[in-house]
């Protein structure tokens, strides 16, 4: 039964870890997306003003 136990808590914390690296992940590629639409957008505005 302990072991049961041990084993239960190993998988949490890989869990955990995985979890935590895919919402970082997650995270940067969300403000990186926002980034570049920003980004685009500035263009587009300098584009048909220059247009």
């Amino acid at each position: 039964m302990r072991f049961g136990i041990y084993f239960v808590a190993e998988n949490l914390v890989l869990w955990a870890r995985v979890f935590t690296c895919n919402l970082v992940l997650a995270v940067c590629y969300f403000q990186a997306v926002r980034h570049y639409n920003k980004s685009n957008q500035v263009f587009s505005a300098i584009e048909r003003k220059s247009a």
